[in-house]
């Protein structure tokens, strides 16, 4: 299959995506059901949608990121309430009180760091990931769906990026780009449908607030901002995410 006709083809399936991620997000929305399945299911079907892509490219490209490489994991990560809802759920359920305790405040220290800083600041700060554990992502069942989405085919990109201070720039595998980052915005679709606040969030902000506040999922779900003090300073510029905010205000 030529190159016209597999971007075709991953076009399609990420339209799908947005659609599934959309209609399964407002159902539970709707039920107030567990946001941890849902993020489960969700990331199960981008990567039943990844293999099903992979049959149509001769060549796809393999990214290097593998366990324990966390050079990445020093960027400013955007998410949706539901994510960080899920995020928050997830640790509550699966640490020891004294552990979470211990890491809501790396949680608060990172955020006094970071607090409003795009993404090239956050990066020179040289500042890991709070919820890294031993070189290793603690949450990845749920992590956020930009984490899954985010690649390079060669480590040696982000290590030198993180030595510089500059943000890495090198070439990515694009269906595990498109199809998490379409996800990311059927769960945004779901939540301006049915009029809460759909404001891109800062993780370390946000998780801080889901943590501190235990009754943060029910504000929201009534409406209320409740995480408006982790608002992200500035618009999402990767050209994937733009590109399929203009594919749900087109009405696909």
């Amino acid at each position: 299959m030529g190159p016209d006709a597999w971007q075709n083809v991953l076009k399609r399936l990420v339209g799908r995506i947005i659609k599934d991620s959309e209609r399964e997000t407002r159902q539970v929305l709707h039920r107030q059901r567990d946001f941890i399945p849902l993020v489960r299911k969700l990331s199960e079907r981008t990567l039943v949608g990844e293999k099903s892509i992979s049959a149509s490219v001769a060549q796809r490209p393999t990214p290097a990121c593998h366990a324990g490489c966390y050079w990445c994991c020093y960027q400013r990560v955007d998410v949706t309430p539901v994510e960080v809802l899920a995020i928050a759920d997830y640790l509550r359920s699966q640490w020891a009180p004294d552990e979470l305790a211990a890491l809501q405040q790396r949680i608060a220290v990172l955020d006094v760091k970071s607090r409003g800083l795009n993404n090239e600041q956050r990066f020179l700060l040289r500042q890991p990931c709070a919820l890294l554990r031993d070189g290793l992502c603690s949450i990845y069942a749920v992590r956020p769906f930009p984490c899954r989405a985010l690649n390079m085919l060669d480590a040696q990109v982000c290590r030198d990026a993180l030595t510089s201070g500059t943000l890495p720039n090198g070439p990515s595998e694009r269906i595990q780009l498109d199809v998490n980052f379409a996800t990311q915005i059927g769960i945004d679709a779901a939540i301006q449908r049915l009029h809460l606040d759909n404001t891109p969030l800062e993780l370390t902000a946000a998780l801080r607030i889901a943590l501190e506040q235990p009754d943060a999922r029910e504000r929201w779900q009534h409406g209320e901002a409740v995480f408006q003090p982790a608002a992200a300073n500035q618009e999402l510029t990767n050209s994937a995410y733009a590109n399929m905010v203009e594919m749900i205000q087109a009405g696909w």
